[in-house]
């Protein structure tokens, strides 16, 4: 049996316990909690997806030089593999006038020697302050030697190109050094010819703006060239300027020292008033230099001293000293490239000059003093160089040498044009006195020359000319030649035995003949083989003659050849073969006629005709003794 309640305590129960909540209540209180849970679940990502927000931004912030570097550096024709490098897949302009093309390579800032990489802003600073030490490796390098024609930069047909500050650097040469390394070099010519330098390695140093020195080698045509130029501030930078410089270049062809000014603009002009060139052998310069010369006599220990001048192919040297073959000589030259040969043209002044050097390979069988043994003991006279090169030079000395034959004062042009060589002797002091001129031609070089010479000799001592050519004085006596002569062949007997034309002798004041009847006669009568130099022991005084000498095939026929001698009229005639040297001659003498006292009866016979003939070889003669 429950005791009765108490209605206080009732009353205070119900104050404290919790009420009771309708079931409805009660889910949507569970429903607001689950809200409230997926409320801060959402509210947690959406913190993540804002972080992830920030730091993206953050990201670009840190990032966007190198994405602004990217728009400088990723131009048309450049990548980006590292902040200090770019490398060159497109043409980039380095450089207008000239013009000047990285076709290809790779252009950086090496590592500091600490080996720490430099941060963007480091590279930056470094950059424009032009104290970077820049690297190009394997570039492909085109330069343009010629002029070329401008173009405005910005225009419609060259769209603007935003470059690298690298690459600004390297056109303003705001860099404390360039190291190239193993680069290519291809120097570009008038009419596409295109010279090819493999393995340059150089250093390009800049000094304060000042001064840039480019020091190094490079590769051309198997031969190591080595360079050091210094070139200083321009002056005047729009349209042209000119930059003070100072090089040189050796090579094994070729040595090569320069002091003056590089015009820039136009193309490429030097100008050196100081310049010193040393040559071993031309042709083997020519040969380096790509030109297909023969091998041959002279052409080397070529030195030059003076001014120079270059530009687009010509080199020029309009006042200098030139060195070659032991001959000396001053005056101005020019040597132009660019054609299917190259040309030379130069005006010359010298002491002396030796032939020696340019004939003694022709001349080196002969054993004789006189022009004619040494022309027909000529191996090769076909001059192949008339193929290699054109010229246009004048030359003037004091004296002409050729071994132990001695001109004076001489004058000649010489002209070389398509294969065809035109000598033309102005004047030539001859050596026993008397001067000459004369002018030669050769047609048809280098296969079978033709030659051509006429002229004429004034005032000539007969018995030093007919020494030089035969080697015996026949006559002797001061007189005029004027000869016409033409021949053909690659080998001197060639040239003796086609040997045609005429020769004119004329002593008007008379001379001696290299004997007299009476020698001739009494060698015959000894029946011994007498020597030249036996013959012309006395002489026979002339009395003023002409002679009319004429050749054919290598024949000399005296066809008209009279004098007086004494009381007697000599007439020589006859052949002499200039080959086998086989004389076939006959001299008569006819005594003269003398005028007898008007009114007498003349004598009307004459003493009886002498008549001697000469038949074989100078060493070998026959001569036999006719009276009639």
């Amino acid at each position: 049996m429950q005791p009765p309640a108490d209605p206080a305590a009732e009353e205070h129960n119900s104050r404290t316990a919790p009420p009771r909540v309708p079931l409805v209540r009660r889910l949507n209180r569970r429903a607001r909690a689950l809200a409230r849970f997926a409320l801060q679940r959402i509210n947690q990502y959406r913190a993540a997806l804002t972080f992830a927000a920030l730091l993206a931004a953050v990201g670009l912030l840190m990032f966007s030089p190198l994405l602004l570097d990217d728009l400088i550096f990723n131009s048309t024709y450049l990548l980006r593999p590292s902040p200090d490098a770019v490398t060159i897949q497109e043409p980039a302009i380095v450089s207008e006038q000239p013009r000047i093309a990285v076709l290809s390579g790779a252009l950086s800032v090496p590592s500091a020697l600490s080996g720490k990489a430099r941060t963007g802003e480091a590279l930056a600073t470094l950059i424009k302050g032009g104290s970077a030490r820049l690297a190009l490796s394997s570039p492909v390098i085109e330069l343009e030697l010629s002029p070329q024609p401008s173009t405005a930069f910005g225009s419609e047909d060259q769209p603007v190109v935003v470059t690298s500050p690298l690459l600004t650097a390297l056109e303003d040469a705001t860099f404390e050094t360039l190291t190239i390394h193993r680069g290519t070099l291809l120097l570009k010519s008038a009419g596409g010819r295109v010279d090819t330098l493999t393995e340059v390695n150089a250093e390009v140093g800049v000094k304060r703006k000042t001064a840039v020195r480019i020091k190094g080698s490079a590769t051309f045509n198997g031969e190591t060239v080595a360079f050091d130029a210094t070139f200083g501030a321009r002056i005047g930078r729009r349209g042209s300027s000119r930059l003070p410089m100072r090089a040189t270049l050796r090579s094994g062809p070729l040595k090569v020292s320069l002091d003056g000014r590089l015009d820039v603009g136009n193309g490429l002009q030097l100008t050196a008033p100081i310049a010193d060139i040393e040559v071993a052998n031309v042709r083997t310069l020519a040969r380096w230099l790509g030109q297909a010369w023969p091998s041959g006599a002279g052409l080397k220990n070529l030195s030059v001293h003076g001014q120079l001048e270059w530009s687009g192919q010509t080199i020029s040297f309009p006042k200098a000293n030139f060195k070659i073959d032991g001959n000396e000589a001053n005056g101005t030259a020019a040597l132009t490239f660019g054609g299917s040969k190259p040309a030379i043209a130069g005006t010359f002044a010298c002491q002396s000059i030796d032939l020696a050097p340019y004939l003694a390979e022709h001349l080196a069988a002969a054993s004789s003093a006189s022009l004619l043994p040494q022309l027909k003991a000529a191996r090769d006279l076909t001059l192949p160089m008339t193929g290699t090169i054109d010229a246009d030079m004048r030359i003037s000395t004091e004296a002409l040498v050729l071994g132990s034959w001695q001109a004076g004062r001489s004058a000649a042009s010489i002209s070389l044009r398509d294969g065809q060589l035109l000598a033309n002797l102005a004047e030539l002091t001859l050596p026993g006195g008397g001067n000459a001129a004369a002018e030669f031609a050769i047609q048809g070089a280098p296969t079978i020359p033709n030659y051509t010479a006429h002229g004429r000799l004034d005032a000539v001592e007969l018995s030093s000319l007919t020494s030089g050519l035969v080697g015996t004085p026949m006559v002797r006596g001061v007189g005029g030649v004027v000869f016409d002569l033409r021949a053909s062949g690659g080998v001197g007997i060639d040239v003796l035995s086609r040997l045609s034309g005429r020769i004119d002798v004329d002593l008007p004041d008379g001379g001696a003949a290299g004997c007299t009847m009476k020698d001739l006669a009494a060698v015959a009568q000894s029946g011994a083989d007498p020597l030249p130099e036996q013959l012309c022991r006395t002489a026979t005084t002339l009395q003023p003659a002409k002679a009319t000498i004429s050749l054919t095939s290598g024949i000399v026929t005296a066809g008209s050849v009279g004098a007086t001698a004494g009381g007697d009229q000599l007439r020589l005639s006859g052949t002499v073969d200039l080959v086998t040297r086989i004389l076939d001659l006959t001299v008569a003498a006819t005594p003269l006629q003398r005028a007898e006292p008007v009114g007498t009866k003349p004598v009307m016979e004459l003493p009886p005709r002498e008549v001697i003939t000469i038949r074989g070889r100078p060493e070998a003669l026959d001569i036999l003794v006719h009276e009639q």
